[in-house]
């Protein structure tokens, strides 16, 4: 006798370990650099570098890059830029953790401030989130089914389940150029340069992963000429590209998230030798889970005739998935500059800042509340300030559609701000549209028993002398074939054959006659 089993492959997440942590720097504006007199635009990227895995915490190590792009009070440009990183390394306490497990982990900036504190000197604020989980392989052994010289009768059930098919992490190295039209001048000064990914779509096909995204460029800067002018450049590229994956089908649930660890957007020569080419040098780590989702029939007790047979359990989990999608939410307002600043004659830039709060469990679905904090640089009609910019924090609500979801299940969220549009109505007023995605995968763990072995022992024979070996039976609420032949010793096939049922449904009233 031996049980028939299958080995299903699963992963275990331990509760999020997270902390908050504050980077504050004084930034020194270098001497061949004119004074600031406003701040107009800011912004930061996280790159990280490396996680070590230690002995009850975690060290992330990394850096904040930083641009500024402010206002001086000298010509013929009047705008300047300040550029530079800071090194990071941050631990995060983990108990019980060892130096061989696996961690996923992420680290998100929150905020990011930049204030004056005189003409040569700005000071820095960032607010970050590093956050870990703990992950553990395992494999689980399903019995479906049992082999034996004997008639025995078996009851299985199907079993919902997720199995982790594809477990892997891998680079993908994005290089692009992009030439500036030929009617922009030469670049003689970069002052801000914007290169950002859209939403990234990450689908598996046979043995290789499909990445597709838009490429979001922005140049502004000082053109060669009599006059120094200030250019500004905007442009968006399809990219796509292939990377093997060993035994990923199309048919797998993906579960994949990215990080940025390298970024970089540099102006190169031409053919001509002639500076109006943008190089970009991208690479995104790649942290790839492919499941696949099945039901599997699951051996959950057995009974024979001849002996007495005791099905031996342990206590086991397995994931069974409940969401899978991704959607968006739409945001539209209409908005007025302050009184006091100048009017907007031309768009030149706008950029947003996602601020998210914790997701929250609601009924059927997942609250997702924050901040979209828009950045915009125009052009103004004042000669003596042509550039201005304007901040705007837009609160927003959004509650992802999850059905299924419980206090117990299991969930990740993956966010992107996919569009930003910005129209104006008039000199004061603008209309903001912005779009953000959203990618929701949802599991839960599902305890169950799973039969490890069958222990078989002779059949009491006072037991089995106190059955009557004629008797009629009147069905019972809750009662199954299954469950009289294994009290009376008789096979289900037996019952059906005598009370001459095609199949083996059965109701409370029904007479069953059953013979030994």
């Amino acid at each position: 006798m031996e049980l028939i089993k299958q080995t299903v492959h699963m992963e275990r997440e331990y509760p999020q370990a997270s902390s908050q942590f504050v980077i504050e720097e004084d930034l020194i504006i270098p001497d061949q650099k004119a004074d600031i007199y406003k701040v107009l635009l800011n912004k930061s990227d996280i790159l990280q570098d490396e996680i070590r895995v230690l002995d009850n915490h975690i060290v992330f190590k990394g850096k904040l890059n930083y641009c500024i792009l402010y206002k001086t009070d000298t010509q013929p440009s009047g705008l300047s830029s300040l550029t530079g990183s800071i090194p990071l390394e941050e631990q995060l306490f983990m108990d019980g953790l060892q130096n061989n497990d696996s961690v996923n982990s992420s680290v998100a900036l929150e905020d990011f401030e930049v204030t004056i504190i005189n003409s040569r000197k700005l000071n820095l604020h960032a607010l970050l989130h590093l956050c870990a989980t703990k992950t553990e392989l395992y494999d689980e052994e399903i019995a479906s089914g049992l082999e034996t010289g004997e008639i025995i009768e078996t009851h299985q059930e199907s079993l919902e389940l997720l199995e982790l098919s594809v477990l892997k992490k891998d680079i993908c190295r994005i290089k692009e150029e992009i030439e500036l039209p030929k009617s922009y001048p030469n670049i003689a000064q970069t002052l801000w340069k914007r290169i950002s990914l859209g939403e990234v779509d990450i689908k598996p096909s046979e043995d290789t992963l499909q990445i597709k995204s838009n490429i979001s460029v922005f140049l502004l800067y000082i053109g060669e000429g009599e006059d120094d002018p200030i250019r500004f450049y905007e442009t968006s590229i399809p990219y796509q590209c292939t990377l093997e994956c060993n035994n990923s089908t199309p048919a797998m649930i993906p579960k994949i998230s990215y990080h940025v660890s390298h970024s970089e957007a540099e102006v190169r020569p031409d053919f001509d030798g002639e500076e109006r080419v943008i190089g970009i040098d991208m690479v995104l780590d790649l942290s790839i889970r492919l499941f696949t989702e099945t039901t599997l029939p699951v051996l959950c007790d057995v009974y024979g005739t001849q002996h007495d047979y005791h099905a031996v359990t342990k206590d086991a989990r397995t994931m069974r998935l409940c969401i899978n999608n991704s959607s968006q939410h739409t945001l539209s307002e209409k908005v007025s500059l302050a009184e006091d600043s100048p009017a907007v004659m031309q768009l030149c830039y706008s950029n947003g800042f996602l601020k998210l709060d914790d997701p929250k469990i609601v009924e059927n679905g997942i609250e997702m509340c924050g901040v979209l904090q828009v950045q915009i640089l125009y052009i103004t009609q004042e000669d003596a300030a042509p550039y201005a910019s304007f901040t705007k924090d837009l609160p927003f609500s959004y509650v992802i559609e999850a059905p299924q979801i419980t206090a117990d299940s299991v969930f990740s969220i993956d966010n992107c701000l996919d569009q930003l549009n910005i129209n104006m109505i008039n000199g004061t007023e603008l209309e903001i549209r912005a779009s953000i995605s959203f990618k929701t995968f949802v599991y839960e763990i599902n305890e169950c028993n799973l039969i490890t072995d069958i222990e078989m022992n002779e059949i009491d024979p006072l037991k089995l002398n106190s059955l009557p070996s004629v008797i009629v039976y009147f069905v019972k609420e809750g009662d199954s074939l299954w469950k009289i032949g294994q009290q009376y010793y008789v096979t289900v096939a037996s019952i059906m054959e005598q009370n001459n049922l095609s199949c083996d449904v059965i109701h409370p009233g029904d007479k069953l006659f059953i013979v030994k």
